[in-house]
């Protein structure tokens, strides 16, 4: 098209000069050997440009014919593109839809047309693991990982994203650490990292990654507390079981002081405390906290700390001071009647416990009250309250249980 469009332009600018010069006088005289050709100035002005362009029209088809093979490689190149981009969108638009078999389908025919065929292997790999074809996933990551341009930092975060979701998590756990080793400090590698170390109950790992995660900045501090007082919590826990009282304590020495405020770890250590005896230094670290927020947990466990330096009293009228402006509240009660149980106070014990279950009935307070009557030889009474309790905790679990199947 350009080509014709010089040729015309060229003409049109000839016949102009045609035009012009044959108004004007003047011969011209070509001699060659013993040949001479003569003729007007404006005729060979004339075939001067005609021979001008068709010597131009002879070097431009020469060039094109020369680059016929590299134009029609050109040509074949823009349609393989077509065809890559047609069927990666296609692909990811019905991974996106949920159709996971057509955009497998779509991801590997397009893999041959793509320049990036990582991102279609990258693609088929994630709709094989949603229709649970692990071992074609696997194969997909690994043409991905051979396809790929430098170490497959990109093949191998998705490896994890879909090892972690399958719950291979040790395998997860590998491939983070490589990446790690071979990309250090980068926060998405290290939050995956942060998974897997809390679903394999890596505490310690877990917390040594939080650390760093809050001097960086790198993730909402609510997000970070949270995941610490889970590790700190199943530290806890694990040290509860051990046997020995003196692990817990240690384990509780080492939370930072930040989190020792925390209800729910104060509450777990406590927990873990009443399965040994003597826990009157308890009493001062719960009578802190609850002085001025009552919290349920801390509140029940209140009632239950005890040794021989425990001042029940003091115990008593702490809660009766609580109980001043919660006076429903039926934990408080319930721990009142504790209290009252333990110092020997029945007539108290059993109106505070009686007022608890009327406020809101729990299993505790039924266990409390039948074995303070069975104490006293009322054992009929102490009869209905045991059966009482027991009906109540049954219906709490297969409560639970229709939550947990639901």
């Amino acid at each position: 098209m350009r080509l014709l469009t010089y040729s015309l332009a060229s003409l049109l600018l000839a016949v102009a000069a045609g035009v012009l010069l044959s108004r004007a006088s003047g011969q011209v005289v070509v001699a060659f050997a013993d040949v001479a050709v003569q003729t007007s100035l404006g005729f060979f002005v004339f075939m001067l440009v005609v021979c001008f362009i068709l010597l131009y029209m002879i070097v431009r088809m020469t060039i094109g014919l020369l680059d016929l093979r590299e134009n029609y490689r050109r040509r074949q190149r823009t349609r393989r593109h077509g065809k890559s981009e047609y069927y990666l969108t296609q692909g990811w638009l019905a991974l996106t839809e949920g159709n996971w078999g057509a955009a497998e389908k779509l991801f590997n025919k397009g893999a041959p047309y793509s320049r990036m065929p990582v991102i279609n292997y990258i693609g088929a790999a994630r709709a094989a693991q949603q229709q649970g074809a692990i071992d074609r996933r696997d194969h997909y990551l690994g043409l991905a990982s051979a396809k790929a341009a430098g170490p497959g930092y990109a093949v191998g975060i998705t490896q994890a994203e879909l090892q972690l979701d399958q719950q291979q998590t040790e395998q997860a756990y590998a491939t983070l650490t490589q990446l790690d080793t071979d990309r250090p400090g980068k926060d998405k590698v290290r939050l995956m990292l942060l998974q897997a170390s809390s679903d394999l109950k890596d505490w310690q790992q877990s917390l040594a990654l939080l650390e760093e995660m809050e001097k960086k900045s790198a993730v909402p501090i609510e997000k970070i507390r949270a995941k610490q007082l889970q590790a700190w919590g199943a530290i806890l826990v694990q040290a509860a079981g051990s046997g020995d009282v003196r692990d817990l304590n240690k384990a509780w020495d080492k939370v930072p002081k930040k989190l020792k405020k925390e209800l729910y770890l104060i509450e777990v250590y406590i927990s873990g405390r009443l399965c040994y005896e003597d826990t009157s230094d308890c009493e001062p670290l719960i009578r802190q906290v609850i002085r001025d927020n009552p919290d349920p947990g801390l509140v029940r466990l209140y009632g239950q700390v005890q040794g021989k330096d425990t001042d029940t009293d003091k115990q008593i009228a702490l809660i009766e001071q609580l109980l001043t402006g919660h006076d429903r509240d039926s934990i408080l009660m319930l721990t009142a009647g504790r209290l009252y149980k333990r110092q020997g106070l029945w007539g108290k014990a059993r109106s505070w416990l009686e007022e608890s279950i009327k406020a809101g009935p729990t299993a505790e307070a039924y266990y409390e009250l039948a074995t303070m009557l069975e104490d006293q030889a009322d054992i009929a009474s102490a009869g209905v309250y045991f059966r009482k309790g027991l009906t109540l905790a049954a219906g709490a679990g297969t409560k639970q249980q229709l939550i947990i199947k639901n």
